[in-house]
């Protein structure tokens, strides 16, 4: 079962105060950490259902490709405050257009798309020239470096 369903399962019967075990704390925390890149806050009971909502709502969220880094926050043109718990893709890669956003304030971004290789058989059929040759080019062209030793007698 995965970890996020079995707090789910066991989530009404935790919030009761019936299912309070050590174990269960661990596996809120732990998901909790896994999920917003933070520790859970874990003073009091209290601390520990508001966790478990706050993973319930994020599971039914659509997941966003990005994280802002801690105290960061977007301003939309428009209004708005846009923070970790309220970030999606759209709403990011709006700001990035705006310039609301830049690629700093970020702990977690999707990296550039990968350029694919190209296909042997797609590069012209030119004869790429032999390593020496181009070594003994590059060493005609530059220039030769005069030693500025002293000599000590």
């Amino acid at each position: 079962m995965d970890r996020v369903a079995e707090i789910r399962a066991f989530a009404r019967e935790y919030v009761n105060g019936t299912g309070q075990t050590p174990e269960r704390k661990k596996l809120i925390q732990a998901v909790y950490f896994q999920l917003f890149h933070e520790r859970l806050r874990a003073t009091c009971g209290t601390c520990f259902i508001e966790g478990i909502f706050k993973i319930i709502k994020m599971e039914e969220k659509k997941p966003c490709k990005y994280r802002l880094r801690k105290g960061q926050i977007i301003q939309p043109f428009g209004g708005g405050i846009i923070i970790n718990s309220n970030i999606t893709d759209e709403i990011v890669e709006q700001a990035l257009q705006d310039g609301t956003a830049n690629r700093s304030m970020f702990d977690i971004f999707p990296e550039d798309p990968v350029i694919m290789a190209l296909d042997p058989e797609d590069l012209p059929n030119e004869e790429i020239p032999e390593l020496d040759e181009i070594r003994e080019k590059v060493a005609e062209k530059t220039p030769q470096k005069k030693s500025h030793k002293k000599i000590i007698r």
